[in-house]
């Protein structure tokens, strides 16, 4: 709880170099035990903290949702956050639906002048005289820029999609790490909301995970992603989130229907590799279903009015953001926080070389969901010479 501000704070504005930041870390003993925990991994702290099998699997089972395997060293930071984040910021239901959030957005910028194009893909950003002048989509119409280009461009993806980029730099950007698996949503329509053996009060939250019962059981399944298995041959364990809003919002749903995503972890590349996953979708869709069904026995084919299934592969096809499945854009390792997310370079926001170009997007900015473009605004504004507190009133 006492890092809280600091991490909040860094989700808002441009990220301060890695190097003076360590060295601030190392001046108190409070600090060089946060520096420490960034080096390690979730599991080394947990084991160090608790002997519960049961509390230890809730923390990882939380901590995973960066899509960070427990034994994957420079991700212990994320026990120092996630929990004090959420205790002091409740998750925010947007009333509609996450959708309507982005409506309102949209409204309030068409309301001071923005234009919109839907379904018009960037193909190119053009570059002349060592700066971003025009964007080129992929029906060959080109926009000029008269001021700025901003864009949500993966790292994997600069080398491609903007002109002129040194070679060294393009090829610095490929070797940013995506996380060590996916994320697979399912959702579905009902006529009625779950009910869960465990009774009432499990489902009145918005959130909630299931995990096999012991340690071993538990970190078992990521090792089954990392070989590009979704489970061992005989074995029903596998991770599990759902996600329902329409209980504490009526407006999401009929009376007395609801709506619930299921979320599953996997690997992008199976076994066979990631194009199986257009063979083995509803296999798998199927399977992962059935496990819900063993907390939640009432979710049967006859209570689903509908259903969607989305695979890693779908999820990367959704987004070009979400390479390799990753909806976080870039693994949150020690490595890729910070000043160096996604690495050292872009972590300024702007491409070397590349005046009047910045980058935003999951694999960009700090977090995916809390700050998201306000630290490039910043820096945009900075170069403009426009006050961003004025601006922002």
């Amino acid at each position: 709880m006492k890092i809280v501000p600091m991490v909040t704070q860094s989700l808002f504005t441009p990220a301060p170099q890695q190097g003076p930041f360590y060295a601030l870390l190392d001046q108190s003993l409070e600090g060089q035990e946060i520096f420490r925990a960034l080096q390690m991994s979730k599991l080394d702290i947990c084991r160090e903290w608790f002997e519960s099998d049961k509390l230890i699997i809730h923390l990882l089972k939380f901590a995973a949702e960066t899509l960070t395997a427990p034994e994957d060293m420079g991700t212990g930071f994320i026990l120092y956050t996630m929990p004090g984040m959420v205790h002091t910021y409740p998750i925010g239901v947007p009333v509609g639906g996450s959708g309507a959030l982005v409506d309102a957005l949209v409204a309030c910028l068409a309301d001071h002048g923005a234009e919109f194009r839907t379904e018009a893909p960037v193909e190119k950003v053009l570059v002349q005289n060592g700066r971003a002048t025009c964007v080129r989509l992929a029906s060959g119409e080109e926009i000029t820029a008269r001021v700025a280009v901003i864009g949500q461009i993966h790292p994997w993806l600069i080398g491609d999609i903007v002109e002129k980029v040194a070679p060294d730099v393009a090829a610095r950007a490929r070797r940013v790490k995506t996380g060590a698996f996916s994320i697979m949503p399912q959702h579905l329509a009902l006529n009625e909301p779950p009910k869960y053996k465990a009774g009432a009060e499990a489902g009145r939250v918005i959130l909630a995970n299931y995990a096999p019962p012991t340690l071993e059981r538990f970190l078992r399944v990521f090792d089954n992603y990392r070989y590009g298995d979704m489970w061992n041959e005989g074995s029903t364990d596998t991770i599990l989130a759902s996600h329902m809003q329409c209980q504490f919002d009526e407006t999401q749903c009929p009376p007395g229907k609801a709506a619930i995503t299921v979320y599953g972890f996997g690997p992008f590349e199976l076994r066979t590799g990631a194009a199986s996953w257009d063979e083995r979708q509803w296999e798998i869709g199927d399977w992962l279903l059935e496990r819900y069904r063993e907390y939640a026995p009432n979710v049967t084919r006859e209570n689903i009015i509908g259903r969607r299934f989305d695979t890693p592969l779908e999820v990367s096809r959704h987004s070009s953001m979400f390479q390799k499945g990753d909806v976080s854009g870039a693994g949150e390792y020690l490595h890729q926080i910070g000043g160096h997310r996604p690495n050292p370079e872009l972590a300024k926001l702007k491409i070397p070389g590349i005046e009047n170009l910045y980058l935003t997007g999951t694999a960009i900015n700090v977090s995916s969901v809390s700050g998201a473009g306000r630290a490039t605004a910043i820096r945009a504004c900075q170069d403009l010479k426009i006050n961003f507190e004025r601006l922002i009133g």
